[in-house]
């Protein structure tokens, strides 16, 4: 083990141990789950604290803004079991509180369009106003980004939503890769195909298939920024500020998957791979 890869690891124990092992969540455990006015499944992430973010020495692969690792304090939350669906977003769309979506025709090929699973596959090309709105249409709101990693992640520091280790079998992704292993299916998955590859509190697709977006501003720094004491943290900026989306998407290599990445995005970016799940409050 080399002098880095062990500190590193010393660090992580470290922080882990600090949120007491009794919180460490098993991922067998069944969890609370609700199902909102629409039908649409949530479930329940419980109060307490996690690990957020990644080490220093891990920045060259994984870029400077995930880093410091550092103990988050989070409330009580619920959080979509799948990503919001064409259907879903349709129903919005129909009361006329969203807006319907621009989507480029070459991307969304007739194949896709067609297919039967078209109504239960994530919906794309959405902005993060299209988002928040959504969201907001029904009664919740956009998860922050603590939020979403916890949900993803658990307590116990994992890089993917299901432990340390990928292969095909977990999400839809790898369009683009940098080890030459390609696990995208072609298009986008309706929800729910990777049983293998539910976080530790059993969300699917949170590490590919369509990024999401998440509530907060973004700021480079914003984990140095944050301190030792760090309770329902969310970045805070003006309406120009740049957005985050989270979970990569079937475009994206390993790296871009991990529970811990964070893609800063204009709030008005949209594109194929662009989706949603939302949160609420208990």
């Amino acid at each position: 083990m080399t002098k880095s890869i062990y500190k590193s690891y010393v660090v992580i124990l470290f922080l882990i141990g600090l949120i007491g092992c009794d919180s460490i969540q098993d991922s067998s455990i069944s969890y609370e789950t609700r199902v909102d006015d629409f039908g649409i499944q949530m479930i329940f992430v419980p109060e307490g604290k996690f690990l957020m973010g990644i080490d220093e020495d891990q920045v060259a692969v994984n870029g400077e803004n995930a880093a410091p690792p550092h103990i988050v304090m989070l409330g009580d939350f619920y959080i979509d079991r799948f990503e919001a669906t064409n259907a879903e977003y349709q129903a919005c769309v129909d009361t006329g509180a969203c807006s319907p979506l621009a989507r480029e025709e070459k991307a969304v090929n007739d194949i896709y369009i067609s297919m039967d699973v078209f109504d239960t596959s994530p919906v794309m090309y959405l902005s993060w106003n299209d988002a928040k709105t959504y969201c907001e249409w029904r009664g919740a709101r956009l998860p922050t980004e603590a939020e979403w990693e916890k949900a993803a992640r658990g307590t116990d520091g994992r890089t993917y939503p299901w432990g340390e280790e990928t292969d095909c079998s977990y999400a839809n992704y790898g369009l683009r890769s940098e080890n030459g292993v390609v696990c995208f299916e072609g298009h986008i998955l309706s929800i729910g195909n990777y049983p293998k590859g539910v976080s530790p509190y059993g969300a699917y697709d949170m590490a590919g298939n369509v990024s999401e977006w998440v509530q907060d501003c973004y700021i480079e720094d914003f984990y140095s920024q944050l301190g030792d004491s760090i309770e329902n943290p969310i970045g805070i900026g003006d309406e120009k500020c740049s957005r985050l989306q989270r979970g990569g998407s079937a475009g994206n290599s390993p790296i871009n998957i991990k529970t811990y990445r964070r893609e800063p995005v204009t709030s008005d970016y949209t594109d194929y791979w662009s989706g949603v799940r939302c949160a609420s409050s208990p």
